[in-house]
Order: structure tokens, then sequence, then C-alpha cells
């Protein structure tokens, strides 16, 4: 498995773990560790579909050369029909990110750390690691499509 992987499985894992610690010490926005909960679930199920695609994307092209019809057919409607269900997540954690950032944004001026009986707390722990979640995600995703855009633009010149 690629370094990378290992990179996102380990973000995953602490999403959910820090989003269930803190699942009830945010008053001021109580979506924000559900926020975490979600995203890292989809994100999890997202990554395993990614590795499921491309083992089952080889194993097509082993089956091609061997000219097992019948399976070949089977694993192209399995790829066909992987393909749809990661573009339908993909296309979820896009809006879940755009949600994310409403909520935890739109608290960020208010947002205090001292009083839980207040509010405006929200465990800091929480609130930080969300924050940071939101802008390492933004900044990957502007780097994964300049990059994608980059080599598009390459590849036709």
């Amino acid at each position: 498995m690629q370094k990378r992987y290992y990179i996102v499985l380990f973000f995953i894992v602490f999403q959910l773990v820090i989003g269930y610690m803190y699942r009830n010490n945010c008053p001021i926005e109580p979506a924000i560790p559900y926020y975490l909960i979600v995203a890292g679930v989809i994100e999890l199920i997202t990554t395993i579909s990614s590795v499921l695609l491309v083992i089952y994307s080889c194993l097509v092209v082993q089956h091609n050369d061997r000219e097992y019809d019948g399976v070949t057919a089977r694993f192209a409607m399995w790829i066909v029909s992987s393909v749809c269900i990661h573009l339908l997540l993909v296309i979820f954690l896009f809006i879940w990110l755009i949600l994310g950032c409403i909520w935890v944004f739109s608290v960020s001026h208010s947002v205090q750390y001292n009083d839980p009986s207040q509010q405006t707390y929200c465990h800091p722990t929480l609130y930080r690691f969300a924050y940071f979640v939101l802008v390492i995600s933004i900044i990957w995703k502007v780097n994964n499509y300049v990059t994608q855009f980059y080599k598009n633009y390459n590849a036709r010149s």
C-alpha cells in the first residue's frame, strides 16, 4: 500500500477518535464533533473502496488476458458500480466539507475554551482539530485539483 494511504488512514482514525471523545463538549456548535465522525467514516469507506477498486481493476486486466468473458463482465459491472458509489461518496464529502466550514468557521470569533458551562464553549482539542482538519482538507483538495489540471493541460500540449 502506498505511503499516502497510511497517512490518510491515520488522519481518518484521529477524526473518529477526537469526534467521538468530545462529542458532547461543544455547545457553541454541537455539529462539530459529528462533522468529524461522519467525515471520518465516509473517508474511511472511500479510501477502502479506492484500494479495492485498484485491486479489482487489476483482476479484470488479468482476466481479460485469459478471455473469461463471464467473469470479466461481472468484474466490469462491479467496477462500474463501485465507481458510481465512489463518486457519490466524493460528492457527499465535498458537500460535508462545505457544511463543516460553515459550522467551524462561523463560530471562530465567539468560541471560548475556558468555561464549559457557557453556550460559547467548545473543547479546545475538538475545535482546534476540526479547524485544522478543514484547513488541511481544503489545501489538499486544491492541491490535487491544481495538480490534475496541470497534468491534463500538459498532456494536451
